[in-house]
Parts: structure tokens; sequence; C-alpha cells
């Protein structure tokens, strides 16, 4: 089921916080609905393997609590966070019952912490292995070749033997090119992977998250991660099911003037009137998330009329030029950034980044803000 998102206001509804209010006046809008339906297109391209989900970095943005409880609701038994903190976050949202696995294992914390919240370590190292000493639940990351976390190959024989008598549950691995289908390091780590998952005959398999569904159930393994899919984006270019985008982002119009032909515009007179224009001046900067690196190359969308940026992003504002939205453009209605009219693969393009990278920054200067709103 596809969910649609609805169109973007053209004035600030009045249970939004307003320029007036503390908030800043950049409005982020999530869309748990659209994160559930998301999963379910997931499931069902996974079968029979089951699907997980990863919520780490604060839902990529999204919000933990509302992503968490929608993808629960949704049929999600299988978590995937990065801290204990954030395990201890989704626990209680989540409450009994599904299962949640921290990425980045014990880090320094002891066992009796994560038995507290009922949490699950993924083990990186020997040394954790023996720290946790079958103290529960737990899984056992391979490193097949990305030399990030994961147990090096040169350990995976000591690992099983050590863990005999309290086995993990789930064995995993993370693929370093699951976005270029015809990798060679593709199948290099998956034929790591079987290697060291047949130490581990009882444990669940997982090995790809969102990019690497488009490789097929030969790496879907029993258990998929899917993170970035989720919220709306495969992060392949590979032929998938649609998605639906879980984030919007809009900002409000606070100035307008007409620009001579050779005004300058922003910070560095980085950009000149090339002809009279109408300018906009909206609430939005880098300090909301909106990346710097969008200055003179990115736009925003006026009633669907793009509207290219003129100048340099600053902290909390930036300019456009309005001129083809005519008198739609006037102060206080807002400007599509992140919605129908523009992708974070849009996005990520223009600011030579990945989709990633332009949610998380919405999201986390939102939610620091006040300016998310769960819709």
């Amino acid at each position: 089921m596809k969910v649609a998102i609805p169109a973007l206001e053209t004035s600030p509804p009045e249970s939004q916080p307003s320029c007036a209010e503390p908030q800043r006046c950049a409005h982020v809008r999530v869309f748990p609905g659209a994160i559930a339906a998301n999963w379910g297109v997931i499931a069902r391209l996974a079968g029979p393997a089951q699907t997980g989900a990863a919520i780490k970095a604060d839902a990529y943005g999204h919000g933990l609590s509302a992503a968490a409880m929608a993808l629960a609701r949704a049929g999600c038994r299988q978590f995937f966070v990065a801290s204990l903190a954030e395990g201890v976050a989704a626990r209680r949202a989540l409450g009994a019952g599904p299962s949640i696995w921290v990425l980045n294992g014990l880090a320094g914390a002891r066992p009796e912490a994560l038995c507290a919240a009922a949490l699950s370590p993924v083990l990186n190292s020997l040394d954790d292995i023996a720290l946790w000493a079958g103290a529960g639940a737990w899984a056992l990351h391979l490193d097949t070749g990305m030399n990030r976390l994961g147990l090096p190959m040169t350990d995976w024989a000591q690992a099983a033997q050590q863990a005999h008598g309290f086995m993990p549950v789930l064995v995993m691995s993370h693929l370093a090119c699951a976005d270029i289908s015809g990798a060679p390091m593709n199948a290099a780590q998956h034929a790591r992977f079987r290697e060291g998952a047949a130490l581990f005959p009882q444990a669940l398999r997982s090995l790809v998250g969102s990019a690497g569904m488009a490789l097929g159930p030969l790496y879907h393994q029993d258990l998929v991660r899917p993170g970035l899919a989720l919220y709306g984006h495969w992060g392949s270019d590979q032929a998938l099911p649609a998605l639906t985008p879980a984030m919007a982002v809009s900002a409000p119009i606070l100035q307008i003037r007409a620009v001579q032909e050779g005004d300058s515009v922003g910070y560095g007179a980085s950009y000149r009137c090339i002809k009279p224009a109408l300018l906009a001046t909206i609430g939005i900067g880098y300090a909301d998330g909106f990346l710097r690196s969008m200055s003179n190359r990115g736009y925003g969308a006026l009633d669907g009329v793009i509207c290219p940026i003129r100048g340099r992003v600053s902290m909390d504002l930036t300019i456009l030029d309005v001129t083809a939205a005519g008198p739609r453009a006037r102060c206080g209605t807002m400007v599509e950034i992140l919605g129908p009219h523009l992708s974070a693969a849009e996005l990520a393009l223009l600011s030579e980044t990945i989709p990633y990278e332009v949610m998380t920054s919405f999201g986390a200067a939102a939610a620091s803000a006040g300016g998310r709103i769960i819709a």
C-alpha cells in the first residue's frame, strides 16, 4: 500500500510552530504511515526472509519513537539501533516483545546495562564475547571485508570455540558495495560470509540492508535490515518497487525584494543578478540542516514552481529567486525544500552527498529546535 504525502500548506497551520514562537521557522514533517507502508513493500520483496528495521540515528532523522511504533504496528519484530541510549529509547517506545539489536555492541557498557533494558548486543570482538558470556541473546558481526566494525576473519574459528554453549542467535555482516550491483566485492563478501556463518549453524543470517535488496534472494539470507528504504529511498539504481518518502521540509518567506541587474546577493557577494528579479528570503539555513553546499545550486518549490537559490545558504536564512512564481510569492507563504517536487536523492545530488545525510541533517536540527511535526 502506497501512502500519499499531503500537499504542503501555503501558510503555516495553527497547530504548527510559527516564527513568533521559540522554535525555528523551518518545519520538518514526518509521516509514520509512510514508514509502515514502506516496511510492507520491503517485507513482500524479502520474503521468505524476515524483515527488520534500522532505526538508528533517531530513525534517520524521522523520530525514533514514532517510527518504531509505526513499524511494530506493521508487524516488524527485529529492530537495529547503534547505541545503548538508542536501545533504551526504542525499548521504551516498543515495550516488551520485539528484539532490539545494538549494532555498536557493548561499546564500554556493562552487560547488566543492556540486560536491564532487554537489549541484545551485536558483538564485534573476542573480548566482548568473553565479557558477555551467556548474559542473554546476542549477535555476532563478521567483518567480511569492510574493515569497520566486526570480527576479523582470523578470529572466526576462535570465536566459535569461545562461544561454545552460548552461541549467537544472529550472525551478520555488512556489504561495502551493496549499491553497485556488479561490484565483484559483493560476491566476495557473500562467499566469506557463508564460510563464517557455517561456524554458527543454528544462528539466523543477515547480510543486507536497503541497497542490498536489489542483489536478490541469495543475499537476503534469513533476515534483511532495511534502513534508508523504510524512509522512502532504496539507495540503489536498480528497478525496485516504489516507496513513499516519509519526510517533508518547508520554510516560510520572511521578506521579498526586487533587485536590479548587477546587484549582489548574500555573503561574499557570490551571486550577481544578470537581470532584474524578485528575491525571497526564507527561514531556513544550515542550522536547520539545509546544507551550505546547496549555495547557488539548489532550489525550493513554491506551489510547484522551481525557485533557484541565489547566493550562499547562511545559518538560518536562504535567498531564492521567486520571479517565476509571480504573485504566489508573498510573506508567510511556505516554500517546499523537501517533498513532492524535491526528493532527498535530488538534494543529495545537488549538494554532493547522499540521502542519508540530507535526512539526518534535517531531522537532527528539527528535533533539537522543536520543529519536527509528526503527521
